[in-house]
């Protein structure tokens, strides 16, 4: 099994892969997280509900900061638009992404974008890795002089790695699209689920308008075949964020919650391929979605 998360083995046998978007095999940017305490979020909230304009993912309605237990936000576009035109800010984004933690006061920090990097080159990951951090004070000095409840906000760390959406994918017996996404495609092989949307960061940097939009209904699920898992080479399974998928849909199987659903089917099938001695490509498909149920994954009774 493959969990590299840059199809490393795939790779290593010489076998066919992709990388990035098809017209210039540019990835995703890497973003390196930073944890900051001692913010006031009370004082957060009220700028929230005093300038809803600066927040576009409340759609006009602050109240709904009231129904989460916990603070997660993007917003501020007006002062990163300025810090970036004088630059203050070194980065392109268009947003200030942040979600608190189970610790009262206590933010992680979503925002630093390092763009043009191959994640599968160790240079360029140092490189990427020294700016991330570099990008991240920046923007934790700009929270700290410019934002209401950051003034007293202490860096706590910055991410152990930077980041990455997304490097090298397989090319499997199936290949997980945007409209399978969409519409929810059923597979007699479907092994695992997941409900976050197709969400971009740009290789270019800012995002048009267009593609800044969800494109997946809040609510609904999609479904993922065991095939996106592995292609011609024999008892090779591939899982997480490597998997068999285009540009548009590992936009939205890359999350954490779903690569580890990923991750949970493939290690299952594996199991089920060792003890009948049966190649990934002949697996019983019943066999491993009655363990996966056994094993309390979620999985739909009709299939």
């Amino acid at each position: 099994m493959d969990a590299t998360g840059d199809c490393d083995l795939t790779y290593l046998l010489g076998r066919d892969y992709v990388q990035g978007r098809m017209q210039d095999g540019k990835t995703q940017p890497l973003t390196m997280n930073f944890k900051i305490c001692n913010v006031n979020l009370e004082k957060v909230k009220e700028y929230i509900r005093a300038n809803p304009e600066q927040f576009p993912c409340l759609k006009g309605d602050a109240g709904v900061i009231e129904k989460a237990p916990r603070l997660s936000m993007g917003g501020y576009i007006d002062l990163l638009k300025r810090a970036i035109a004088e630059k203050r800010v070194s980065f392109l984004r268009e947003d200030v992404l942040f979600f608190e933690t189970n610790t009262k006061g206590e933010l992680i920090v979503n925002t630093t974008r390092v763009l043009d990097v191959d994640p599968t080159d160790p240079v360029d990951l140092t490189r990427a890795e020294i700016l991330g951090r570099r990008q991240a004070m920046e923007l934790f000095q700009l929270l700290k002089k410019e934002v209401g409840g950051f003034e007293d906000a202490i860096l706590e760390y910055t991410g152990p790695f930077i980041g990455v959406r997304s490097s090298r994918q397989i090319v499997g017996k199936h290949t997980f699209s945007a409209q399978d996404v969409l519409n929810g495609t059923e597979f007699p092989d479907t092994v695992a689920y997941g409900g976050y949307p197709i969400d971009i960061h740009c290789p270019d940097g800012l995002a048009k308008e267009e593609e800044r939009e969800a494109r997946f209904t809040s609510g609904k699920v999609y479904r993922i075949p065991l095939s996106c898992m592995y292609g011609e080479v024999r008892n090779l399974i591939t899982v997480g964020r490597c998997i068999s998928a285009t540009f548009e849909a590992q936009a939205a199987i890359r999350v954490s919650p779903i690569a580890g659903a990923i991750g949970h089917a493939g290690g299952v099938a594996a199991s089920v391929c060792a003890s009948s001695g049966t190649d990934i490509q002949d697996v019983d498909i019943q066999v491993v979605k009655d363990i996966l149920r056994e094993q309390d994954a979620y999985m739909e009774s009709s299939f």
